[in-house]
């Protein structure tokens, strides 16, 4: 079924009551729970025929391809259908971000690029996807003029938030499967028009200037690592330009809390891919206020000799709260301003970890590379423009009303 965080609540005399091996090895059936895994195939052929009478469809990737393992099937089917996919936060990963069918990041932090697009189009084929309001903006006005899919394993997020014309109830991996092999090859729509309109919206992240901009780091970052480096991001303004400016090329290796909203999640997020894959090169992404939040956890950092970097994106604010109160209430700054902030390299030496601090352009992406190299605990402290703002949707609004000045390659 639908896949995530479960809480097992155990009362005392459970705890205390005797167990034996017949006990443990029993098979469990939990009654009135047996989730559909394959979706009805009439459903599937209708979606077929829909997708292929369409002329602007659009992909909508959420974080259950993740969860059901279907990157390679998603990917497989948007060559197949010459279809472009967009993405939500946890869905990110599920294609590769580099290829031209990728759209990148949907919603209230997306690019414009793709919030136009995904407003423009006449067919909307959302897979593992919830429909948030930080995806949809203001429901009345999503995808207005498309015809909706909605492929879940969890029928009860079907029609939650956003109507659907099509609902398909299934596992995202096999009834991708089964959407191929329905498919039949008609790549006549308008992908190469799309593809071609994103270039032009290209954003930014080359500057040489003082105080290193957040887009200079995320390119350095990207530049210093590999495809199959994971990353963890905290919550806040680092995480919003990381989904936004960082290319993510394989499933799994961007982890982030999404919709929780976890501050502090980035250090301990890191901590467990690193113990759960201890041959794999590890980034913490946080931001000063989150980082101030679990940096005690360097002691076990420390303790368990895990070779985590951690970069901290210090701009010296609570970066989220306090770009809210400068797009939203007149500039009025009121309790983010972090100061004094730590010396963060100091008290990474404090705990027998490795301490840098970064300030300039080009700094980074060697001190990265020195710390992978050496398989040492490090944290980066990263001094970045506390000025500097992701252009966002206001919410309650629609998803192309975007606030804030958008800059893109020249």
């Amino acid at each position: 079924g639908r896949k995530g965080v479960v809480v097992v609540d155990l009362p005392k005399d459970v705890l205390e009551a005797d167990v034996t091996e017949d006990d443990m090895t029993r098979v469990l059936q939990l009654e009135g729970y047996k989730p559909t895994t394959k979706a009805n195939i009439k459903q599937i052929k209708k979606a077929v025929k829909i997708i292929q009478e369409s002329k602007k469809p659009v992909i909508l990737a959420g974080g259950g391809v993740i969860l059901s393992d279907a990157a390679n099937e998603l990917f497989e089917f948007a060559k197949l259908s010459n279809i472009a996919v967009a993405t939500s936060l946890m869905g990110k990963g599920s294609i590769p971000e580099d290829h031209e069918l990728s759209l990148g990041l949907l919603g209230m932090h997306g690019l414009e690029s793709t919030n136009n697009t995904v407003t423009d189009c006449d067919c909307l084929i959302a897979i593992g996807c919830r429909f948030s309001d930080r995806t949809t903006g203001k429901v009345s006005e999503f995808a207005p003029n498309a015809t909706k899919i909605h492929i879940d394993i969890d029928p009860a997020e079907i029609g939650k938030n956003v109507p659907i014309d099509v609902p398909i109830v299934g596992d995202a991996k096999i009834t991708l499967q089964t959407l191929i092999d329905e498919y039949k090859t008609d790549n006549t729509n308008w992908t190469s028009e799309v593809v071609e309109k994103r270039k032009s919206y290209v954003p930014k992240m080359n500057f040489n200037t003082l105080p290193l901009k957040p887009q200079e780091a995320i390119k350095e970052i990207m530049e210093a690592i590999t495809p199959t480096t994971i990353v963890s991001t905290d919550v806040g303004q680092n995480q919003m330009w990381m989904a936004h400016y960082f290319k993510t090329k394989n499933p799994r290796t961007f982890i982030s809390s999404g919709g929780l909203g976890t501050m502090g999640y980035g250090l301990p997020a890191a901590i467990g891919a690193q113990v759960a894959k201890p041959e794999e090169n590890v980034l913490a992404i946080c931001g000063d206020g989150g980082f101030q939040m679990v940096s005690q956890e360097l002691a076990t950092i420390h303790e368990y000799d895990l070779p985590i970097v951690t970069c901290i994106l210090n701009n010296r604010y609570l970066g989220m709260v306090a770009q809210w109160q400068v797009l939203y209430y007149e500039n009025r700054i009121s309790q983010t301003k972090l100061a004094p902030t730590p010396d963060f390299v100091k008290l990474a030496e404090s705990y027998g970890v490795n301490g840098v601090r970064v300030e300039k352009p080009g700094e980074l992406k060697e001190t990265i590379q020195n710390a992978l190299k050496q398989r040492e605990a490090t944290v980066i402290d990263i001094t970045i423009d506390p000025d500097e703002l992701l252009p966002m949707v206001p919410p309650g609004e629609k998803i192309t009303k975007i606030v804030g000045e958008y800059k893109v390659e020249e």
